[in-house]
């Protein structure tokens, strides 16, 4: 059978500032991956009525013409 590790205060210290910090990480990783999707929603929304306002308006331009 094998023999555990003792464990002592610096290992369990460090085990438990290394759990902390892989779940803050964690959480602003999903944080900034839900905000930069957000982001890219809004940008290509913008796009898309801006180029739609744009052939609008030259569709009338050149009904206008003829």
């Amino acid at each position: 059978m094998s023999q555990l590790l003792p464990l002592t205060l610096r290992g369990s210290l460090f085990a438990f500032v290394s759990l902390c910090l892989l779940s803050v990480l964690a959480a602003l990783s999903v944080f900034i991956y839900l905000k930069a999707e957000r982001l890219m929603d809004e940008v290509l929304d913008y796009t898309t009525r801006f180029r739609t306002t744009a052939a609008v308006e030259e569709l009338a331009h050149s009904l206008e013409q003829e």
